[in-house]
């Protein structure tokens, strides 16, 4: 059998990559699902979790979802929910969930209650969008401030 290389061996490993985090799981490692490329998947990596990119599947109809989300919401997100409410998502041990857009904000109450995961599931804020945050910003600094204090030891 010929080694596949280029976009043929690129299309193995992501046929195969729930088999892989299944696996994965199987050897003790905790899987943790991600909505979007906002979370910082290197901090997963850093507290030995294995990033799982969520995607949903085109090939999949979007049969459950439409129970809990109207079909003129993006079929990304609803075929995303789909698939965790039909049990595609059991291997995942957690998901972090990001403020992409306003259904997307959603989707943490959804999969909530809806997509059952062995752990709680986490809600961040874009952290693309950190930065540019103003004093008069809604958003507070001291949930950052006191994770960042806790993880260097004090208080």
């Amino acid at each position: 059998m010929a080694m596949k290389t280029g976009l043929a061996k690129a299309g193995q490993i992501y046929g195969g990559r729930s088999e892989r985090a299944g696996e994965l799981r199987a050897e003790g490692k905790k899987i943790i699902g991600y909505l979007c490329l906002y979370p910082a998947i290197e901090m997963l990596t850093a507290l030995d979790l294995v990033p799982y990119r969520l995607f949903a599947e085109m090939k999949e109809p979007i049969t459950k979802a439409d129970n809990y989300l109207p079909t003129i919401v993006c079929p990304f997100l609803r075929g995303l929910l789909d698939l965790g409410v039909k049990g595609k998502y059991n291997f995942l041990d957690g998901v972090v969930m990001a403020h992409s857009c306003d259904v997307g904000a959603q989707m943490l109450g959804l999969w909530n209650n809806f997509v059952k995961t062995p752990y709680p599931i986490l809600s961040i804020l874009l952290t693309l969008c950190i930065p540019m945050l103003s004093s008069r910003s809604r958003v507070s600094w001291r949930p950052f401030e006191k994770v960042w204090n806790h993880s260097q030891g004090s208080s």
